[in-house]
């Protein structure tokens, strides 16, 4: 079914948490949340003042209630309670939009930031005066994705790069996959398999790699005349 809900036209980013019933729309003006069990009334509404439109946001996977939004250049640490939204938190470090964040599949205090400044910033929810670990590319990073199965790499896209990090050995990129000739718009890694990640790009194309063997794409999905925005593996 389709639920209206126009005093919400201001939105303009949805996530969706871990367990799939409670969904954020997050906008400018607002935020909302919804139970999708029953999406035609809300959970709450609260009123949002920023100049800012919402960049992206996402659920902690590990912690139920725990949300991330970015918006401009600074990332607001959220509870949703069962009345309100609490800011717990303000992550102020990037000097240019963040583009991207990923809370980690597995380590619940750990959260990874990216930005137009070229860099990605690692988070510990222990200590938020500043980032544990900074990743610094030539380009800034479109998408971040932490691995599902292991949580042991952290993949992210440069135009129709990505590069995979694991932050146990290195804060240089262990491996560089040549994914696409345009831009990357969307990566995710699958659920069962650790080496098994999927990129879409404005070139018209979903692939699929092996990061063990990325030389080439083991299958491919071509769409008739129009990129895929956004995937799930």
């Amino acid at each position: 079914g389709v639920f209206p809900h126009r005093d919400l036209v201001s939105c303009t980013n949805m996530s969706i948490n871990s367990t799939s019933n409670l969904a954020l729309l997050a906008g400018r003006r607002c935020f909302a949340i919804v139970d999708l069990a029953s999406p035609a009334s809300l959970v709450l509404r609260e009123a949002r003042q920023s100049k800012w439109e919402v960049v992206c946001s996402e659920w902690s996977v590990q912690e139920e209630r725990l949300l991330a939004v970015a918006s401009n250049n600074k990332v607001e640490l959220i509870t949703c309670r069962d009345t309100e939204l609490v800011v717990d938190a303000v992550l102020r470090s990037h000097t240019r939009a963040v583009t991207d964040l990923a809370w980690h599949t597995h380590d619940r205090q750990l959260l990874a930031t990216s930005s137009a400044d070229n860099y990605i910033y690692l988070w510990d929810m222990r200590d938020l005066r500043r980032p544990s670990a900074g990743l610094q590319a030539v380009q800034g990073a479109a998408k971040v994705e932490w691995n599902k199965v292991s949580g042991k790499y952290l993949a992210s896209t440069h135009d129709g790069e990505v590069k995979l990090w694991d932050i146990r050995k290195s804060n240089v990129p262990v491996q560089y996959i040549n994914a696409h000739l345009s831009r990357i718009y969307s990566l995710d890694w699958s659920w069962d398999h650790e080496d098994s990640l999927a990129t879409s790009s404005q070139d018209n194309t979903v692939h699929f790699w092996n990061v063990a063997a990325p030389a080439k794409a083991e299958n491919t999905i071509k769409t008739s005349g129009a990129p895929v925005w956004q995937l799930q593996h």
